[in-house]
């Protein structure tokens, strides 16, 4: 999908959408969709041990782009979030092809561990209790996420 062809992100906000991708760490927690002004743009949902729990144990954020990432941007992100309290790096090259040529990952570690790819349509961030989620189930539900966007729009 080029960003001629902009993500859609509505098909995320009906209820049980990603259920099938979540990391394992996610099971049993509920659910709670952030209300977003623009949902064809931005996704949010919290994970919580209860319904009427504020202790979030893990998070997805989605927001399209309107442009491919491009070299100046690498640089510029790389710069923006110094190591050691971020790592950047490219995404892995057998991923470029869907996600796009300088596509890449910071990841940060503090009360939850953040993951987040900037893809040409899509950028996605999840945040999970440190150490509980594999890199294999972080690319499962990006994959997913780039598949029900691509679908809607």
């Amino acid at each position: 999908m080029s960003p001629s062809h902009p993500a859609d992100l509505t098909a995320l906000h009906r209820p049980g959408a990603l259920d099938d991708a979540l990391p394992a760490a996610f099971e049993g927690l509920y659910p709670k969709v952030v209300d977003e002004n623009e949902p064809d743009r931005f996704f949010c949902v919290l994970y919580c041990p209860s319904p009427e729990s504020v202790d979030v144990h893990g998070s997805i954020l989605v927001s399209t782009r309107d442009a491919p990432v491009g070299e100046r941007e690498v640089a510029g992100d790389a710069d923006l979030y110094p190591e050691p309290f971020f790592h950047y790096e490219p995404a892995p090259e057998d991923r470029r092809g869907s996600y796009g040529e300088y596509a890449f990952i910071t990841t940060t570690t503090d009360d939850l561990d953040k993951w987040a790819l900037t893809a040409d349509t899509l950028y996605v961030a999840v945040q999970y209790r440190p150490g509980e989620v594999a890199p294999d189930e972080l690319w499962r539900l990006v994959a997913e996420v780039h598949a029900r966007a691509r679908k809607a729009g």
